[in-house]
């Protein structure tokens, strides 16, 4: 069985599933920036994600997306979106967790090149931060592997 969050911690991740950075999300719910960054590694504890903060804010949005927590978060109004192979795998690198080290060797580039993909796939979604872009991609059904849980059709194109 998934592990669920709390309701302090999925206000957390859903300011990054919005694109917020810490601070942010510290002013909006009231809290200190040291009580968001203890949230945030409670709630990675709870997936078993050690790595680097900007590592786990993805991570921390897809499995709350994927064990349906995030089902509720609004969709955020996109045109369609049409994604190369290479930024679709950047796009699932991230969802995983991968940093650009890991990425480069996966695809067998350079850390440079992983830089760059990242870069135009954040721009091309309209993406702030990489978590902001997971969050995008499970509501607009980007992801190569959004699990089997049922998901609300796309605001765009309908598909489920």
């Amino acid at each position: 069985m998934s592990q669920l969050f709390s309701r302090r911690e999925l206000q957390v991740i859903a300011g990054y599933a919005r694109g917020d950075t810490g601070p942010q999300i510290a002013v909006r719910l009231g809290l200190s920036p040291s009580t968001i960054k203890t949230i945030n590694d409670r709630a990675a504890t709870r997936v078993r994600d050690t790595g680097k903060p900007a590592v786990r804010h993805p991570v921390l949005v897809d499995y709350a997306y994927r064990t349906g927590q995030l089902e509720g978060l609004k969709p955020e109004e996109r045109g369609p979106i049409r994604l190369t192979r290479r930024q679709q795998q950047c796009l699932d690198g991230y969802a995983e967790g991968l940093t650009a080290e890991q990425q480069a060797a996966a695809l067998g580039v350079t850390k440079n090149t992983v830089h760059t993909l990242r870069v135009r796939l954040l721009r091309q979604l309209g993406a702030k931060t990489a978590a902001h872009a997971v969050a995008l991609a499970w509501q607009y059904h980007l992801l190569a592997d959004q699990g089997t849980l049922p998901r609300p059709a796309c605001p765009t194109c309908g598909r489920r």
